[in-house]
């Protein structure tokens, strides 16, 4: 990734506002841009000059206040040389966000309710507004790309943040016809517009994908671009492993969506989950982790102790790598509901995630959320921000059984969220212009049908272990459990408890016979066991671990899974050291 030189002038005179912004700044543009607040219009003036002559573009310069004031700050600021592009944050107002045009500046209203969750595409404009009179020079490390789509586009904000994790300023254009709801990528270099591109196909486009040779040998392939991979990625990165993470789409997992996690260790005032991704997948790369972002990890070809791993890789072409050892942190596959009328509504009105930037667009509005889980605890309460009310259905009878109790509490204390337990979706009807209208809703034990009329449904039911891309072969041969799936590892591995017994009772007798006791024995009992002892994250494959939601008896917490995958590189030293030659860092030279 390119180093930062590039800046946000952001200026509010109230601190506490202030800093509220400054975080939605760093939420959006923190990998791109280095924000900088001030006070006052003198101020901000200084800022910019400050920044240019160190060699930082200025790339907008946001002034809150009334017209007045936020003119003073923005004519001073615009005068400055590289002339920034310019946005007026109107407080306590409503009505429409305004782009940037002719000489006026970009003019986005907000509220000190919604000031966390404004949406950055009129900053985008404002920026991309900076773009289009910069210079060659002032544009270094950055590209330009167009998206033409619909406000309501979930696909549209999955590639924006795509594209702005990856250092690229987003330029947004309105459907034409209006009714069109496709999506439209114009990328630099492609003569024809991307439409609908899937990420991968974008990513390749925009050149983002680390290359690697067909049969590169890697130390080390991750699957699996979320917390317990990206995890794993940095320590392996630290320690000096040649490294590649494969992540099917973008980084985060399960807890991109996540617009709050309260309880992660050293955020007492919680993270966004996709703030927290970008962060791990910056650092990763800072210590040359290969990673390709939109890549579906398509085989496993298991190894042994002579020759190395192979994974097969699928984007817009396959590819063939090798690793001494693999880690599976492939998430969960989410579950799909099927009932009457919701297929013909996804992307109308159903989605399988919450994104925060929709909770405006839901303002008056009903909204549902069937899941029980952080994930669906933490969207309702964000939703309810917003929406007129916030229904969560359940299947079980409480929210207790799988939430969070900080969730549970601010849940009960939240009037407009209504807990529907024992229920289910039983058929999502469509209005005229056929989105979402109405659901209905039957009790799971009376079978009373209940009628809801939400125009958005979000679909947060968890899903099981993925691990079907291995391959038939490979799966063979990975132990799961039984009942959940999930990638059985360590003590859990079947037969291995038995086998240490039997170890350790050999080892008893042998150092019996060699006269050992008391502690000399057990010293002797336990270099022994360890020697065949399978490490917490291996599976039941030598060389393959895994690591977060995909791995058995580990708890569904981001907290979990970073640190299992940092175990992983703990445990996978002594392998190396076993196996030396199947790793090019640590490979003898003949």
């Amino acid at each position: 990734m390119h180093t930062v030189r590039h800046a946000i002038a952001l200026s509010d005179p109230d601190p506490l506002r202030r800093l509220k912004l400054q975080e939605f700044f760093a939420k959006w543009y923190g990998d791109q841009f280095t924000v900088v607040p001030t006070a006052r219009a003198e101020d901000t003036e200084q800022v910019v000059d400050a920044l240019t002559q160190e060699g930082i573009d200025v790339v907008l310069v946001a002034a809150v206040g009334d017209e007045p004031s936020a003119s003073a700050v923005l004519e001073r600021a615009g005068a400055a040389e590289g002339e920034p592009g310019r946005l007026w944050l109107v407080p306590d107002s409503e009505g429409e966000a305004v782009a940037p045009h002719d000489s006026a500046p970009a003019r986005l209203p907000f509220t000190t309710d919604t000031l966390a969750e404004l949406d950055p595409r009129v900053v985008d404009d404002a920026i991309a507004d900076w773009w289009e009179h910069a210079t060659a020079d002032q544009r270094d490390g950055l590209g330009e790309v167009t998206v033409r789509a619909p406000h309501r586009s979930a696909k549209a904000f999955e590639i924006r943040a795509f594209l702005s994790g990856s250092g690229f300023v987003i330029k947004w254009q309105k459907p034409q016809p209006a009714t069109d709801e496709n999506v439209y990528v114009t990328v630099p270099g492609v003569k024809e517009p991307l439409k609908n591109p899937s990420l991968a196909r974008l990513a390749v486009a925009l050149k983002l994908v680390d290359p690697a040779e067909d049969n590169a040998w890697f130390d080390i392939i991750i699957v699996g671009g979320g917390p317990a991979g990206l995890s794993a990625a940095v320590y392996a990165g630290t320690e000096g492993l040649k490294t590649l993470v494969i992540e099917d789409d973008v980084p985060g997992g399960q807890v991109g969506p996540s617009t709050e996690i309260a309880n992660y260790f050293g955020f007492p005032d919680g993270i966004a989950g996709f703030e927290l991704a970008r962060r791990a997948l910056k650092q990763a790369r800072k210590y040359k982790v290969a990673w390709q972002p939109a890549h579906q990890a398509a085989a496993l070809r298991i190894g042994d102790a002579e020759k190395p791993h192979e994974v097969t890789v699928g984007g817009t072409e396959t590819h063939t790598y090798k690793a001494g050892a693999v880690v599976l942190a492939s998430g969960l596959k989410p579950t799909r509901m099927d009932v009457p009328g919701l297929k013909p509504l996804l992307g109308r009105g159903v989605y399988y995630s919450a994104l925060a930037v929709d909770a405006p667009e839901t303002t008056g509005d009903r909204v549902a959320i069937v899941g029980g889980g952080n994930s669906a605890g933490q969207a309702a309460l964000h939703f309810a921000k917003y929406a007129k009310d916030v229904t969560v259905i359940i299947r079980g009878d409480s929210i207790k059984a799988k939430m969070s109790d900080y969730l549970v509490k601010r849940i009960e204390a939240q009037k407009n969220i209504h807990v529907w337990t024992n229920s289910n979706v039983s058929r999502c009807k469509p209005d005229a212009g056929n989105t979402l209208a109405s659901l209905e809703i039957t009790h799971n034990q009376t079978d009373e049908v209940r009628y809801l009329d939400a125009r958005w449904l979000y679909l947060m039911l968890g899903g099981k272990p993925d691990i079907d891309w291995v391959g038939k072969e490979a799966k063979d041969r990975i132990a799961v459990s039984a009942l959940t799936g999930a990638v059985l590892t360590g003590m859990n591995i079947p037969g291995h408890a038995e086998e240490l017994l039997k170890v350790a009772g050999l080892a008893r007798k042998e150092g019996e016979k060699l006269g050992y006791t008391g502690d000399k024995l057990a010293r002797h009992i336990e270099t022994a066991v360890q020697k065949v002892r399978a490490a917490n994250n291996q599976t039941s494959i030598p060389g393959v671990y895994a690591a977060g939601d995909v791995q058995y008896g580990v708890p569904p917490r981001v907290g979990s899974a970073v640190g299992q995958g940092a175990a992983v590189l703990g445990e996978l030293f002594r392998y190396i050291a076993k196996y030396p030659h199947l790793f090019p860092s640590f490979k003898p030279k003949s």
